[in-house]
């Protein structure tokens, strides 16, 4: 089974920071997403600046029709197998 890990950093990084007081090590991260849980792809979400509103919309947007995709592209490979 192919794994993907799908990070957003701008929460990530603030957790580290304020609750666990580190900073995190995007590397460290990343090497261990692929060694220990033997991710294929892993995305780093870095957030949207200020007045990025209109691609934050087009980003949710985007991102839901890409998700409609693949739960059909799913459904189709169930059917199959």
């Amino acid at each position: 089974m192919k794994r993907y890990a799908f990070i957003d950093v701008q929460n990530t990084e603030t957790t580290a920071l304020k609750v666990l007081k580190f900073a995190l090590d995007h590397q460290k991260l990343f090497t261990y997403l692929k060694d220990k849980w033997k991710c294929e792809r892993i995305f780093f979400y870095p957030g949207i600046q200020h007045g990025q509103d209109t691609l934050l919309h087009d980003y949710r947007q985007n991102f839901a029709n890409l998700l409609k995709r693949a739960v059909h592209l799913l459904s189709l490979l169930r059917l199959i197998t």
